[in-house]
């Protein structure tokens, strides 16, 4: 890909990085506060600092991408079609809808559950393994998280 290119997809993916950490960053304060545990039981700490470090990452790739003049944009119908059928675009956006499927869900559906249920459509999505052995490791990571933050950490999970 040339210098041009570059310059210019660092300055759409900048936006959408700082768009997408100040929502989770809003998600984040959303989350219901456990004072009387202490702040390590709120369990909105981890999402918020990760959050804040994307948010900075993303800042710093939008200030070099206008000092490099990267918002010189023209869009027009073959860029959009070059993008559709870019097999990394798609899997970018079947992994971003799995993870808002997952964050609109959250709380609503038991963690572990639904926690099962995400990362067995991530390992099926990009068949890295067959189903029974999918389910297995999916089932054995979401009940090790929940298992390891709500009863050893004693930090309640949504």
């Amino acid at each position: 890909m040339d210098e041009k290119k570059l310059i210019k997809t660092d300055f759409i993916v900048s936006i959408l990085i700082l768009v997408f950490s100040v929502f989770v960053i809003i998600k984040s304060l959303m989350m219901p506060k456990y004072e009387e545990w202490g702040l390590y039981a709120t369990p909105s700490i981890a999402p918020l600092a990760f959050a804040a470090l994307l948010f900075l990452a993303g800042l710093i790739l939008f200030v070099r991408s206008i000092i490099q003049k990267g918002y010189r944009i023209r869009i027009n119908r073959e860029h959009f079609k070059s993008a559709y059928s870019s097999i990394a675009v798609q899997r970018f956006l079947v992994v971003l809808g799995f993870v808002i499927l997952y964050s609109l869900l959250l709380g609503k559906v038991h963690f572990v559950l639904l926690s099962i249920a995400y990362i067995f459509c991530n390992i099926l999505y990009f068949k890295s393994a067959v189903w029974w052995k999918n389910l297995l490791i999916s089932g054995f990571i979401a009940f090790a998280v929940w298992l390891l933050f709500n009863v050893i950490f004693l930090v309640p999970l949504p």
